[in-house]
């Protein structure tokens, strides 16, 4: 048997065993895994079926998880109080003492709101006629009116006196990270919360999604700053009201940081119409609506193992440190596997969430593997039954 031969008997056998992957092997039934070749630690990586009791499973874990972590981060600052506003540095006021004109306008009515109006001053404080410097910072309105009746009063009988913010220019709220334009909301006597911010900033659109894409996309990860203290938080879980966050008003000087929002995408790759990154919606994303979004358009009926759909997650595990700063390290990722060819699977399916970051894989018929694995190998054995002869023709 001459040489062309041999290597065309071993190309030819190269075909049957087309479907292996290299570096890793494949098993059926109960205890298959996808194990790494050559992984020194010989740690399987086990398959999950995809089941009503597995489904049921990862949503309690996923919530008290989530649970657990409400416990854990929040701090005491956030504890709910109600809301009063306290008067700033660069914050306009307007004094007004009832039937005493002389006071309230000495410069007649023509006068616009910065002219009328009391800007109080670095230290904290403002000049009013017969009362001289007066602290106003750190102070509500009503503590600013009684202080200033107490002093007009050594020189003006019962006086009345009415105070209100006219501008509120010393304390804001901050919204940056994956946005178009960063956004600054003044704090005022009507509180804001973090969904407030979110709808008055008019965040609906990530600035990752690039400049040609149209697309609304639901942000999901933000880091919260207050003073000292970094959070990152679900803003799911806050639309949701499952995060204290919900309810709390923001105070002068929190920063809203959005993160990169790509992460808050799943993968969708194999045998579909068409492979994409899907971004999950605050209402969440099933590996139903995964595998039937207008971006992929279902399985491809002719190509695609109905059989054999995964999920593939994990990989790295994210915690927080003292400080609330993210912190990420491995772990053995996890693979489920559904077989959707059943009716009843596709309500399993419906069920089952998906987390950020998830690959969906569906893959080939066996069928269509092996005749891909034919149409890489058969123009190699073209060639050489070509050279085959060749050599004969020359002998």
């Amino acid at each position: 048997m001459n040489a062309a031969r041999i290597i065309l008997i071993g190309l030819s056998a190269s075909v049957i065993s087309g479907c292996a992957l290299p570096g890793l092997q494949y098993r059926e039934g109960g205890s298959s895994v996808w194990k790494e070749q050559g992984n020194q630690s010989g740690a399987d990586v086990q398959i999950k079926e995809i089941t009503p009791s597995l489904t049921l499973q990862l949503a309690q874990d996923a919530f008290q998880k989530h649970q657990a972590k409400l416990g854990a981060v929040v701090p005491t600052t956030y504890a709910q109080r109600s809301w009063v506003y306290r008067v700033g540095v660069s914050d306009i006021l307007s004094v007004i003492v009832w039937d005493h004109p002389e006071l309230t306008n000495p410069a007649g009515t023509t006068m616009n709101v910065d002219s009328s109006g009391r800007v109080v001053r670095p230290d904290g404080t403002i000049y009013f006629p017969y009362a001289g410097d007066v602290l106003v910072a750190d102070k509500t309105t009503t503590e600013i009116r009684e202080l200033l009746t107490q002093k007009l009063a050594r020189s003006v009988q019962n006086p009345q006196v009415d105070i209100k913010v006219l501008q509120y220019r010393s304390q804001f709220v901050n919204i940056v990270g994956d946005i178009d334009q960063p956004c600054k909301l003044p704090i005022s006597d009507t509180p804001i919360t973090v969904v407030d911010a979110m709808s008055q900033c008019k965040v609906t659109r990530a600035a990752s999604a690039g400049a040609n894409d149209n697309s609304l996309y639901a942000h999901r990860d933000i880091e919260f700053r207050r003073g000292e203290v970094r959070r990152n938080v679900d803003l799911f879980a806050i639309y949701k009201g499952q995060d204290p966050l919900s309810s709390q008003p923001l105070l002068g000087g929190d920063t809203i940081y959005l993160k990169d929002n790509r992460q808050n995408r799943v993968f969708v790759v194999g045998e579909v119409n068409r492979q994409a990154a899907i971004y999950i919606p605050a209402s969440g994303l099933s590996l139903a609506d995964a595998l039937n979004d207008r971006d992929i358009g279902g399985l491809n009926q002719q190509t695609a193992n109905a059989e054999n759909i995964y999920v593939f997650r994990g990989g790295f595990t994210t915690g927080e440190s003292k400080n609330g700063s993210a912190v990420q390290a491995v772990a053995q990722p996890d693979i489920f596997h559904l077989n959707v060819k059943s009716a009843d699977a596709l309500l399993v399916a419906d069920q089952f969430q998906l987390q950020p970051r998830d690959v969906v894989f569906a893959s080939a018929a066996p069928l269509v593997s092996y005749s891909r694995t034919a149409a890489l190998i058969i123009p190699s054995i073209s060639a050489l039954l070509q050279t085959g002869i060749l050599i004969n023709a020359t002998r």
